[in-house]
């Protein structure tokens, strides 16, 4: 499995990890993160080798499930854009004037404050929600770990 900018092989679909740590997951073929065409499902094991540098090891294959498909492609190619574009609409001309956001100023020479607002709002949430992805990307399929803590009694 190997990606560059998103484009190659990732795995989506991350099921929650057992007792175990093994988890279902579904190699697809993706192009700038964006799932394409399913590869295979397997249950793997995902271990943490060096800070954001992760190993899957396969411990066996599965059927791919058709539900679980269509669910990876709803996610990824309806919720997920429009979870991070949502407020970027407000910064189309048409549709502020529309809604009834100022575009322009009152003197005609530049955008409107309320605008600028606007715009700036949709370029930061956009980055926090970029950042958030990544770091939930990041967590998928790993095993929970538990702080376990030596009570040892003195002698």
């Amino acid at each position: 499995m190997s990606t560059l900018n998103g484009i190659g092989t990732r795995f989506y679909g991350f099921s929650k990890p057992d007792e175990e740590g093994n988890c279902k997951a579904t190699l697809w073929l993706s192009f700038f993160y964006l799932p394409f065409i399913p590869l295979k499902t397997v249950i793997i094991k995902r271990e943490v080798t060096k800070p954001h540098i992760f190993q899957y090891n396969v411990v066996r294959k599965e059927k791919i499930e058709p539900f679980e498909i269509l669910k990876t492609y709803f996610f990824s190619w309806i919720i997920m854009p429009l979870l991070l574009a949502w407020p970027g609409i407000f910064c189309v001309r048409e549709v502020s004037e529309k809604i009834g956001i100022p575009v322009d100023d009152s003197s005609g020479v530049g955008v409107s404050t309320t605008w600028t607002v606007i715009f700036t709002f949709s370029i930061i949430y956009f980055i926090v929600a970029l950042l958030l992805l990544k770091s939930w990307d990041e967590k998928r399929g790993l095993p929970v770990t538990k702080n376990k803590t030596d009570v040892s009694q003195p002698s």
